[in-house]
């Protein structure tokens, strides 16, 4: 194996062994516990020490899950790392149990520690108890709190299960091209592959082989997923949410119940534009490839033909070097350090995770590691700055918070995909002089809008529909899962094409969602990102100094609302008019993109 290509995960653990950060997380927990025993709300110098101790020990719980989860995400087929997450999760259970009380501790003490905020000292913590307070009427009774930290081994068990049957026991066929050479497709990376290659037998057998596979197990996902979400619906009407889980997630990210079904008819607005950009799309694709029909397996080919299309891992750092210049030296600085210092794992290989993902509970730790499935097309280069944006985001907030060294699901998409849209920005100057290059930049540019804003608010109507009919008592299985999914293609698309054998297939595609097992109501926020890194692109082109803003959005941090932390970039995501300039943004690429595909 390349080292340089391989994340180095072993600087985590700082010149130990794993058992010596091991024992240190005990050990750690053990002191708190004997702590939190002594009643630390009795005190103003119990409860300075108790926060001091408690981030010391969340830099090790950072430390000691990130490492092990890390080196599990490696190799799937490995179980030691897994066994070892559950066995300290599971010793860790009587540390849950015990500080389960923390929240009921906090509210019965909520005058002394009124009075306690006063002190400078423990003044950073009044947000962290503010939220507390919130859940007063929500907070379950102590016994039912610390009977739930038992099941704590179990918190992931739905995902795990998902993420076992897509990447490893999945059982899709081997496939041929047309040169009768044999392909094994192990995992959903694989496939994705085979849907970019010019041989259009491998791409046909390989989608139609994903596709049956996905349909096969249809009852089995459809059942999965119907458990997970009738826990998260129990679990929220157990802390007095009658909405259920939609209502909880809603009440968590602080945002009022109308925000996310107003943000569905916002992005619905944009539909007469997606339709427009498809007939585009497809007219280029058939010309190209000199195709009288397009089936689904050509709807992933690139829209200029190429007979190899392979940016390097050198070329695309430097592509990302030059896209982000505009962040500012600090900015790019800590890029190269992310590019050139293992703190990604770039190659595809067996048994891996697929996708990509960026680590989160970084605090403490130097390095904010990103995992890569790097395929050497655009797309990739796409996926790396997208990474960075998280990595550079942690890096940042890290920095210049502590008790808030975070950010949420609704914030974090934000920083990733600015870097998408300023990676397209600086190739359209690049290419000014090569037609084929700027209209497949401006391909990427508006799928890219598209699929995060009307594909994943399909997903998140599907996501909220479902929940709905969960929460008042109705049963997923795979049929229902599939005619909510084709509903909502159609309300958002506006076409309503014929239901054949192959899209009934597809249409299980909604059931391999990874995002749906976050325990979050989550995807309608990639829309929030898209808009918003959208307008903070535009900002940044005409205004340098707003980069300052950009800077201080970056540093907050959990220590805001959501709704707050974007107002901090003078965007507010309620106003009609923030609307308005998107679509004239959207509206404008749609323009130049048809004018150059007339000069093809």
């Amino acid at each position: 194996m390349n080292n340089s290509l391989h994340w180095d995960l072993e600087s985590i653990l700082e010149n130990s062994t794993l058992d010596e950060l091991k024992d240190k997380y005990f050990q750690q927990n053990e002191e708190i516990l004997n702590l939190f025993k002594e009643n630390i709300f009795s005190s103003k110098e119990k409860l300075i020490f108790f926060h001091a101790l408690s981030l010391r020990q969340q830099i090790t719980s950072n430390r000691l899950f990130n490492y092990l989860s890390n080196k599990h995400n490696e190799d799937l087929s490995n179980n030691q790392w897994f066994g070892l997450m559950q066995e300290i999760q599971t010793k860790s259970i009587p540390f849950m149990q015990a500080m389960s009380s923390f929240s009921d501790q906090a509210i019965k003490n909520k005058e002394n520690i009124l009075e306690f905020l006063k002190d400078p000292q423990l003044a950073p913590h009044q947000r962290s108890y503010e939220l507390i307070f919130k859940y007063e009427k929500h907070d379950l009774p102590p016994d039912i709190k610390s009977f739930s930290a038992t099941y704590s081994p179990l918190s992931s068990c739905f995902s795990s299960i998902f993420t076992l049957i897509l990447d490893k026991e999945l059982k899709v066929k081997t496939v041929k091209d047309s040169n009768n050479n044999k392909h094994e497709l192990p995992n959903y990376a694989a496939f994705i592959k085979t849907q970019t290659d010019n041989d259009r037998k491998l791409r046909k057998n390989a989608y139609l082989a994903w596709h049956e596979a996905v349909h096969s197990s249809r009852e089995s996902l459809a059942r999965l997923m119907y458990y997970n979400f009738l826990e998260q619906n129990i679990d929220a009407k157990n802390s007095n949410f009658p909405g259920g889980y939609y209502e909880a997630s809603a009440y968590a990210d602080e945002i009022p119940l109308t925000f996310i079904p107003a943000l569905y008819e916002r992005v619905k607005g944009f539909s007469t534009l997606w339709r427009k950009y498809r007939r585009i799309f497809r007219e280029l694709l058939k010309k190209n490839y000199q195709l009288k029909l397009l089936q689904p397996w050509d709807l992933r080919m690139p829209i200029i033909k190429k007979e190899d299309q392979n940016i390097t891992i050198e070329e695309a750092k430097t592509l990302t070097l030059e896209a982000l210049q505009i962040l500012g030296p600090e900015y790019i600085n800590n890029i190269s350090k992310a590019l050139n210092e293992r703190w990604i794992d770039w190659e595809a290989r067996k048994d891996k995770l697929s996708g990509a993902y960026c680590i989160s509970g970084s605090y403490g730790l130097e390095k904010k590691y990103i995992l890569m499935n790097y395929n050497s097309k655009l797309e990739d280069v796409y996926t790396l700055v997208h990474e960075l944006g998280h990595a550079m985001h942690a890096l940042e907030y890290c920095k210049y918070q502590s008790h808030y060294a975070g950010t949420t699901i609704f914030i974090a998409e934000i920083p990733s995909t600015l870097n998408e849209l300023l990676l397209s920005y600086h190739l359209i100057k690049k290419y000014q002089n090569d037609t084929h290059k700027l209209l497949e930049v401006y391909d990427n540019l508006i799928s890219g809008f598209f699929s995060t804003t009307l594909s994943q608010i399909i997903f998140s109507e599907w996501e909220y529909e479902v929940n709905q009919l969960i929460n008042n008592g109705a049963v997923l299985d795979a049929d229902l899962a599939e005619n909510i999914f084709r509903e909502k293609q159609e309300k958002y698309y506006g076409k309503k094409p014929k239901l054949t054998p192959l899209r009934k297939k597809a249409l299980t595609s909604i059931l391999t969602v990874p995002h749906f097992y976050s325990e979050e109501f989550y995807v309608y926020k990639y829309s929030v990102g898209q808009v918003v890194s959208l307008l903070i692109a535009e900002k940044i082109k005409n205004d340098a100094e707003y980069i300052s803003k950009f800077f201080e959005f970056l540093r907050a941090g959990n220590s805001l609302s959501n709704l707050d932390t974007i107002k901090i970039l003078d965007i507010d995501l309620e106003k009609a008019t923030t609307w308005k300039t998107v679509k004239k943004v959207v509206k404008e690429w749609l323009e130049e993109y048809e004018q150059l595909s007339k000069k093809i």
